[in-house]
């Protein structure tokens, strides 16, 4: 910072903020699924549990990346933005442990449905969570035109709104770790079903609905029992066939929260 920002000080708008860390959120996204792609062509990523490392990795580097350059005042969306973090005096830029409890302010920020961010509405210099955390300002280093203030109200309004439906999605409707498991282990069961039944017509000639059928054709009819009663509820499974045998429907009621209805045709 010169002696002339350090004189007149002129806090970020929380619209240019947000735009901000869209860019950086985007750029990281970007490179993400490239690398992915690359890594699967090169067969280096052929599972699910791979692609979730990487994942998991990437995001972590986001997260060094922004506690390291918020130290430094500017990632690289702030730079085209044009705004800076600095302390709350205006003098200085953070020290990393600063930085690090601003990044962290940014997970509280989500969980509080944004409502840490909001708090930016109430105050003077538009400070939010993550800036009382760390003893924080933004501030704008250079003068913006009016076509970019439209321009970053409009975006920072959308962004604001969408990572709070996505927030409240995430901890009010969509499935726990728990329920997703359940699920996953219920689809697997159909799969494993449809799998007996189409050895069963190719033997037989048509489909059936009697588990006994299935369960010798399995090699292991109590291991498959078994596996049906972890991942369906009591009497909530099902086979139903058409008239002429030549098609099914397996059905049932997974063992998640919902007790989510599952099939396979």
């Amino acid at each position: 910072m010169n002696e002339e920002q350090t004189e007149e000080l002129v806090t970020a708008s929380l619209f240019e903020r947000v735009v901000a860390f869209v860019i950086d959120l985007a750029l990281f996204n970007f490179l993400l699924i490239v690398l992915g792609h690359i890594l699967i062509r090169l067969g280096l990523i052929n599972n699910q549990n791979t692609l979730s490392i990487l994942v998991s990795v990437f995001y972590f580097v986001f997260f060094v990346y922004l506690v390291l350059f918020t130290a430094k005042g500017k990632t690289f969306g702030k730079m085209l933005v044009g705004i800076e973090v600095v302390n709350k005096d205006g003098k200085s830029n953070l020290t990393l442990k600063q930085s690090l409890f601003r990044v962290l302010g940014y997970i509280l920020n989500f969980i509080t449905l944004s409502g840490g961010f909001l708090l930016g509405f109430f105050n003077q210099q538009n400070r939010t969570l993550p800036d009382f955390l760390a003893s924080s300002i933004v501030i704008s280093t250079r003068k913006k035109s009016s076509s970019e203030e439209i321009a970053f109200s409009i975006l920072g309004t959308i962004t604001i709104c969408a990572f709070i439906l996505l927030a409240y999605y995430i901890f009010f409707k969509a499935p726990s770790p728990f329920d997703q498991k359940k699920l996953a282990l219920a689809k697997t069961q159909l799969e494993n079903l449809a799998y007996l039944e189409e050895l069963h017509k190719e033997n037989f000639g048509y489909y059936t609905e009697d588990l006994r059928r299935l369960s010798l054709i399995s090699g292991d009819g109590v291991q498959l029992n078994r596996d049906l009663q972890n991942a369906f509820r009591r009497l909530g499974f099902k086979i139903g066939l058409s008239a002429d045998k030549r098609s099914y429907r397996i059905e049932g009621y997974a063992k998640d929260s919902k007790e989510t209805l599952v099939f396979k045709e």
